[in-house]
């Protein structure tokens, strides 16, 4: 069943909708076609009680004026471009800067601050929400005329699925990612630090000093970016490491080895709700950030948001892409279709001690 109820006005005038799905398990997930944000994701703990394992807002403002990206699907391009700008056939492309002189999350007016046309489907076994975008031309500095869809399905296992297409009249570059920010606690009872966490990764983009990509890839061996077995987020995020400290915590891109098919990335484990996220993607890394500049507010339903308060487990490709020759290629030829899922898998499990060999 999938329900939609109105969600206010824009500031431009524009009528914006929250759309629920549910599946026969009684969890449910919401979306509003604003920004094509994910609002709530509720599944049972261990002992039946459902709740919100994902930082949300209660009202439209606050979203069009959210400066964390929650739930938010960014682009044209997420991360950061290094001065908003990169060579693309011996011409310079010139985007727009919103971030100490950088181009971030697909710039000021990004995808995550526009309303998406939707079209709803029920079938047995899955609820399906299909968003759509169409970017002109010039906006926020990209060139094409870009057409985007995202198919979001939630199935009766609690698997709620993320299909991205796009293409382009006009040689681009793309980048898409979700950014919601994961609580497993519930109503964002507990901070993220004692969440554990295993990523699928053997090797980590470092940062410069305005949190770009320096182009190269280091191993997470022996340092506190070793996630390749599950532990704790807080267990090494007040080590003295460089990277820690520019960063303030986790705030850094992981190498997959990915490709057409979806692999394991990331798992995600509370012991005190023994709620279990695991994530599948197409994408090549997994960008961790640990909630360190997260505002302090209050969020959905009285629900706490500040610093640590969430995790963002963002499946994309890596920052600075195109001013990286290093990376994979974000590059979108013109006429070309743009693809890209993730999964998202929400299971209770009451130890994982058997979960670390044969999760990833």
């Amino acid at each position: 069943m999938v329900e939609s109820k109105p969600f206010g006005r824009t500031k431009n005038g524009e009528e914006s909708t929250l759309f629920y799905l549910y599946n026969n398990q009684g969890h449910s997930v919401c979306i509003t076609d604003f920004g094509a944000r994910i609002v709530e994701i509720n599944v049972l703990d261990s002992l039946g009680k459902i709740d919100n394992v994902v930082l949300a807002y209660d009202r439209l403002e606050a979203y069009e004026n959210d400066p964390a990206y929650l739930g938010a699907i960014v682009g044209r391009y997420a991360s950061r471009i290094h001065e908003g700008k990169f060579e693309m056939d011996g011409k310079t492309i010139q985007l727009s800067k919103n971030e100490k002189g950088n181009h971030l999350h697909g710039g000021a007016n990004g995808f995550d601050k526009k309303v998406w046309k939707s079209k709803t489907e029920s079938s047995k076994g899955f609820e399906r929400l299909t968003l759509s975008y169409f970017s002109p031309d010039g906006e926020e500095g990209y060139p094409g005329n870009l057409e985007v869809s995202l198919i979001y399905t939630w199935n009766n296992e609690s698997e709620l699925r993320l299909d991205f297409s796009a293409k382009s009249d006009q040689k681009t570059i793309i980048n898409l990612t979700s950014h919601s920010y994961f609580n497993l606690s519930g109503f964002a009872k507990e901070e993220i630090l004692d969440h554990l966490l295993m990523i699928n990764s053997k090797s980590f983009a470092p940062m410069k000093s305005e949190l770009v990509p320096q182009g190269t890839l280091e191993e997470v061996s022996e340092t506190p970016f070793d996630f390749s077995c599950f532990k704790a987020i807080g267990k090494d995020i007040a080590d003295q490491d460089p990277q820690l400290k520019l960063a303030g915590g986790y705030d850094h891109s992981f190498f997959l080895q990915a490709g057409n098919s979806l692999i394991k990335a990331a798992s995600l484990y509370e012991p005190k709700s023994k709620r279990l996220l695991e994530i599948s993607t197409t994408e090549v890394a997994a960008h961790l950030y640990s909630g360190n500049y997260l505002p302090n507010v209050l969020g959905r339903n009285g629900m706490p948001i500040g610093p640590k308060k969430g995790v963002a487990l963002e499946m994309q490709h890596f920052g600075d892409t195109p001013n990286q020759p290093a990376f994979p290629s974000t590059i979108l030829e013109a006429n070309t279709e743009f693809k890209s899922s993730t999964l998202y898998k929400f299971t209770t499990v009451e130890s994982i001690v058997n979960q670390i060999n044969s999760n990833l």
